[in-house]
């Protein structure tokens, strides 16, 4: 019996319609890889604020460090070396109260350059190892949020992800604090996840906010630092 074999047309034919619907299908599939990314960066979050929040129970309502003493890993939240230096989650004042090391980082942030991270790296590792997507608030470094003139905790942020990644445009890995001034033109939140970020808010609450809302926020000057808003 003879067989009969494809046409050249009709293999062409084939090869359109699975060409079509990879088209259509990996941006349906890229969506809601990003989607998953974003849930599980404000998973990591959400964890990281029940672990602020018991270390501030055993400790008087104090907050943990934000940046390294003398580069000494156990006095900041994170176990930061200092600026431009590694950090050892393990060492940090959170992690007896995480056991976790994976909910420090964002996914996007995997094997990304850590362009800030210049000195101090382990043997062996690089910065495309850096194990922290996070930034802690610089002004709430060591405080007790309690005795603070703090209007609305559930606006003051705790943490958040910075944008100082120039290789990938905007992921946010930076070191393990930001700076807070006046103006807050420094260490902005990244607009990491499609057009906005995850926040992690002082009250222990985190959210996913767009950049339009975040700047909203800021005009209206619910960002403001208490010394500043009390004049």
């Amino acid at each position: 019996m003879k067989q009969r074999a494809f046409t050249l047309i009709e293999l062409l034919v084939v090869i359109a319609i699975i060409a079509i619907l990879a088209a259509i299908l990996f941006p349906v599939f890229a969506r809601a890889r990003n989607r998953a990314n974003m849930a599980k960066c404000l998973n990591n979050l959400k964890q990281l604020g029940v672990a602020f929040g018991m270390y501030t129970d055993d400790n008087r309502g104090q907050l943990p460090g934000a940046w390294a003493d003398d580069r000494i890993p156990q006095n900041n939240w994170a176990g930061c070396m200092g600026p431009s230096r590694w950090t050892y989650i393990e060492r940090g004042q959170l992690y007896p109260y995480t056991r976790n090391a994976g909910i420090y980082i964002c996914p996007l942030s995997v094997n990304k350059k850590a362009v800030s991270i210049t000195q101090a790296i382990p043997a062996g590792l690089t910065n495309r190892k850096y194990p922290l997507s996070y930034s802690m608030n610089s002004y709430l470094s060591s405080r007790k949020p309690d005795g603070e003139a703090i209007q609305n905790p559930s606006l003051m942020m705790l943490l958040i992800e910075e944008a100082r990644d120039t290789e990938t445009g905007g992921i946010g890995i930076n070191d393990c604090v930001y700076m807070t001034d006046q103006n807050y033109t420094n260490d902005q939140p990244g607009i990491v996840h499609y057009d906005g970020t995850n926040i992690l808010y002082l009250d222990g609450h985190a959210r996913w906010k767009r950049a339009l809302e975040l700047r909203r926020d800021q005009d209206n000057r619910e960002w403001m630092l208490p010394q500043v808003i009390s004049r």
